[in-house]
């Protein structure tokens, strides 16, 4: 991004816990790493509006060839990205919340061009925005982009 001369807006778009796991520089092992990420799976909740929804076991993987069931506050602290202070906080359940359909809907009118929003059919190539584009990606085809193909935990781009 420093390259492109983005950073400082890609740095002004970020939440801080989002800016810890962007940040996170440590070695990468090959086979932990596709071990995790071919087996993860997030179960999504019925209602982001329940409190404390992120305290509920809802991440499943397998690593070390053992399998685990933890919650997004718990592989948030382990990776370094939330804080105890954070998990504590108001906005940390807050942070959780989707945006309402027509929220959704103002910000498409806003920032794409072409038919009004609608979540099968939006692609994020009518982003007006590159920077907007990249983190559409980066966030699609890593931790979002499972389940979405016929072979299981898998993103379709990484076959």
């Amino acid at each position: 991004m420093r390259e492109l001369n983005q950073y400082d807006r890609l740095e002004n778009m970020l939440t801080i816990p989002l800016a810890r796991l962007l940040a996170i520089d440590r070695p990468i092992y090959l086979e932990p790493t596709i071990e995790f990420f071919s087996t993860y799976a997030y179960e999504k909740p019925l209602s982001h509006k329940r409190p404390k929804f992120c305290y509920k076991e809802r991440i499943t993987f397998r690593l070390g060839g053992q399998w685990h069931r933890w919650s997004v506050g718990r592989l948030g602290r382990r990776l370094g990205i939330y804080t105890t202070a954070d998990m504590d906080s108001e906005f940390f359940t807050e942070q959780f919340t989707l945006p309402s359909d027509a929220a959704r809907a103002a910000f498409w009118a806003e920032n794409a061009v072409g038919d009004p929003y609608d979540p099968r059919l939006s692609k994020a190539s009518r982003l007006k925005d590159p920077l907007h584009r990249v983190m559409h990606h980066i966030f699609r085809h890593t931790i979002c982009g499972r389940m979405d193909c016929n072979t299981p935990n898998f993103v379709c781009y990484n076959m």
